[in-house]
């Protein structure tokens, strides 16, 4: 499950669904803030998750972790498998809770 390049693909493709799901709450509750810092948009994030903040932080760190696990540093290692499922798990979450607010 982390042998070769897996882990940091899979890292960046849930960087992306993290980022993907971020863009629809914007666009359909906030015009505009998706084009904000990811700083930004992070502070934001509480109040559009109906103040779920333990939601909002684990997001916040689960990006800020995929983040560092897609660049490669010479002496880093890849993020292990718990890491990647922890994070999937948070973005699975935020997908849902989105998909909820949005049909709303």
């Amino acid at each position: 499950m982390t042998a070769g390049i897996w882990p940091r693909a899979t890292a960046l493709l849930t960087r992306q669904a993290l980022e993907a799901a971020l863009d629809v709450l914007w666009r359909r509750r906030a015009p505009g803030l998706e084009v904000c810092s990811a700083k930004a948009q992070f502070i934001c994030l509480p109040s559009y998750l109906h103040d779920d903040h333990e939601l909002a932080e684990r997001v916040s760190y689960t990006w800020s972790g995929l983040s560092r696990a897609c660049h490669q540093h010479l002496y880093e290692l890849s993020p292990t498998s718990s890491e990647l499922l922890i994070w999937v798990g948070t973005v699975e979450e935020l997908i849902a809770r989105v998909r909820s607010i949005c049909a709303t």
